[in-house]
C-alpha cells in the first residue's frame, strides 16, 4: 500500500503495544477516502477502540505505536507534538463516543456548552457561535433548535443528546469522523434515527467516517468497506458486498451465519 493524498486516512502495517506486552493490534492496514464509510467489526477485545485511539494520539497509559505508520491527509501523525494534536482534534478529526450525553455538563445549557466549545477553537463572537450552534442542531434534524439551545442535558432524551454530540463533532466540518458504537446505548427506534443521520453526515460535511460496531448487520447496511478484527488481527477486509458474499476467514463466515437478517443483503 502506497501513501497518497487520495486518502483522508491511511494506516500501514500498524502494531500497537501497551508497555512490554504482546501487541494489542498487529500489522493493521486501512485506506479511507473522502465521503466513504468504513466499519471496524469484531467482538469485545478485538482491538477496535485501540485503533481509533491511536488515530487521535489518545492511547491510554503506556500505549504506543510499535511499528508502522498512520497518515492523515498524507502526513504522518507519529511525530505530532501536543500543539499539533490540539489543532487536529475536534477540528480536522472528531470522535463520537458510545454515550455522548454522558460527556455533556449537566449544569450548563446546551447553548452555553456548544458556544463555549466553538469559541475555544475559533476566534468568533458569542453571537456568531450561537448562530453556528443553532444551525448545526438544525442539520442533525433536532426539532426547535432554539429550545434545545436553552435546555439542560437532563431535559433531552438520549437520542437528542446523542444528536447534540454529533452536531458538536461536525461543527468544524471535520475531514474524518470517528465513531465508537454511537448507537449501542439507545433504544431501537432511536438507533435507526441515528444510523440514518450518520449516513447523511458525509453529505453534510464531506467527512469520511470510521465506525466501530460488533453488529455485522449494521455494518452491512451502512458501510462501503468492512474490516473484521479478531484478537488484534485483521482477518478479513474488503468492500461491503465482497465481505458479505465472499468472506475469506472462517471467523467472518461465523459472524455472517449468526445474523439471519443479512440473508439477501446486497443481492
Amino acid at each position: 500500500m502506497e501513501f497518497t493524498m487520495e486518502y483522508i486516512l491511511q494506516m500501514k502495517d500498524v502494531s500497537i503495544h501497551y508497555g512490554n506486552h504482546e501487541p494489542a493490534v498487529r500489522h493493521f492496514s486501512l485506506n479511507l477516502k473522502p465521503r466513504s464509510i468504513a466499519m471496524l467489526v469484531g467482538e469485545s477485545g478485538s482491538g477496535k477502540t485501540t485503533i481509533l485511539e491511536s488515530i487521535l494520539g489518545l492511547l491510554p497509559g503506556n500505549g504506543h505505536i510499535g511499528s508502522g505508520d498512520i497518515l492523515l491527509e498524507g502526513r504522518s501523525v507519529l511525530g505530532n507534538t501536543e500543539e499539533d494534536w490540539r489543532k487536529i482534534r475536534g477540528q480536522s478529526v472528531t470522535m463520537i463516543a458510545q454515550d455522548t450525553g454522558a460527556m455533556l455538563d449537566p449544569v450548563m445549557t446546551i447553548g452555553k456548552q456548544f458556544t463555549e466549545y466553538l469559541r475555544a477553537h475559533e476566534n468568533v463572537s458569542k453571537q456568531e457561535a450561537w448562530e453556528t450552534s443553532r444551525e448545526m442542531l438544525k442539520k442533525v434534524r433536532l426539532p426547535d433548535p432554539e429550545n434545545i439551545m436553552n435546555s439542560y442535558p437532563f431535559q433531552l432524551s438520549g437520542g437528542m443528546r446523542q444528536r447534540v454530540g454529533i452536531a458538536m463533532a461536525l461543527a468544524f466540518q471535520p475531514k474524518l469522523l470517528l465513531a465508537d458504537e454511537p448507537t449501542s446505548a439507545l433504544d431501537v427506534t432511536t438507533q435507526a434515527q441515528i444510523v440514518r443521520q450518520m449516513m447523511e453526515l458525509r453529505h453534510i460535511s464531506d467527512a469520511a467516517i470510521l465506525m466501530i460496531t460488533h453488529n455485522l448487520a449494521l455494518a452491512a447496511y451502512m458501510s462501503d468497506d468492512i474490516y473484521v478484527l479478531k484478537d488484534g488481527e485483521l482477518v478479513d477486509h474488503g468492500s461491503r458486498d465482497g465481505i458479505l458474499h465472499h468472506p475469506k476467514s472462517d471467523y467472518t463466515k461465523e459472524l455472517l451465519a449468526a445474523v439471519p437478517a443479512l440473508r439477501g443483503v446486497g443481492a
